[in-house]
């Protein structure tokens, strides 16, 4: 990617370097490097000098998805919506499409979860038009998260394995290491725990194996998550005192705050309501700041009940 950029360069191609340049911003994005994914992308959309391409729209989208994953949903909604509507202006339906699938993620994140259904959908269907079959995996995982979120289980079950069998036939592996930490969540939420710990064991595995820190802590989460359920404290807090760690130092100040709830509920059971309020007090100002109701809901209830 280095070189390629170098090429571009030396050739003074500049749509060659902008797609070099964001090539190895989502690179380091998909490792979590979310401060330098940033500081590549201001340049590119300068080197652009305000040409409304393809090119920019997906500038736009990938500084839309750093940001959502750092929690910043305000700035991440604003870059995806200049991207959809430049988008609509020249009528390219897959980066439409990927415009509604980064504002579907970013309404499930705030708890709106009948919006999220709403652009997840239209997502699929810009994807199916457009024959994007990559794409409408996508659209349809973060269809999965919306009715996990609002409680439909069983249409969240189903469509989680369609979207992973469809990842494993692409042969996306970093897909399918969301999709198997999914399908734990829900087989969590279901009461499967045996079920739970085989699908976040195996998204666990294949994120370290990929060198995604992000997803291996999240499948971490999920297994402290399962011990919890299983009254194994001991484990439970290993699990996400690691998690809660690597997610820190990524970045990725929502799922960190959702990790530290999940950590004062385990110091909650236990009776150690000292350390429960300290977690509570460092993650519900984020749940309040970002607007998530139902995370601060569940920190205020757990709140009165160790003070």
């Amino acid at each position: 990617m280095l070189a390629a950029r170098t090429e571009a360069q030396a050739g003074s191609d500049r749509d060659g370097e902008v797609r070099a340049i964001r090539w190895l911003a989502q690179w380091c994005q998909l490792r979590g490097d979310f401060s330098t994914a940033a500081d590549l992308l201001a340049p590119a959309l300068t080197l652009l000098d305000g040409a409304e391409t393809d090119e920019t729209i997906q500038l736009y989208l990938l500084a839309g998805l750093i940001q959502a994953r750092q929690g910043q949903f305000d700035r991440a909604a604003e870059q995806a919506e200049t991207a959809q509507r430049m988008a609509e202006a020249r009528q390219e339906p897959v980066g439409l499409a990927k415009a509604y699938r980064l504002l579907a993620q970013i309404s499930t994140q705030r708890g709106d979860n009948r919006r999220a259904i709403e652009q997840a959908q239209q997502a699929v269907q810009l994807c199916d038009q457009a024959g994007d079959r990559e794409g409408q995996a996508t659209a349809l995982n973060l269809l999965a998260n919306a009715y996990f979120n609002a409680g439909q289980w069983a249409q969240a079950s189903h469509t989680y394995h369609e979207v992973r069998g469809r990842f494993e036939r692409l042969g996306d592996v970093y897909q399918r290491a969301f999709a198997d930490n999914n399908l734990g969540e829900i087989a969590l939420a279901q009461g499967d725990e045996a079920v739970a710990q085989l699908h976040a064991r195996q998204s666990f595995d294949l994120a370290q194996e990929l060198g995604l820190q992000g997803e291996a802590a999240l499948a971490r989460r999920v297994l402290g998550e399962i011990a919890l359920a299983q009254n194994e404290f001991q484990g439970a807090s290993k699990f996400l005192q690691h998690s809660v760690a690597i997610l820190d130092e990524l970045g990725e100040t929502y799922q960190a705050a959702r990790t530290r709830l999940r950590l004062a509920q385990v110091h909650a059971a236990q009776g150690q309501f000292e350390a429960a309020h300290s977690e509570i007090e460092r993650c519900l100002p984020i749940f309040e700041q970002l607007e998530i109701g139902p995370d601060a809901a569940l920190a205020r209830e757990l709140l009165k009940q160790v003070k």
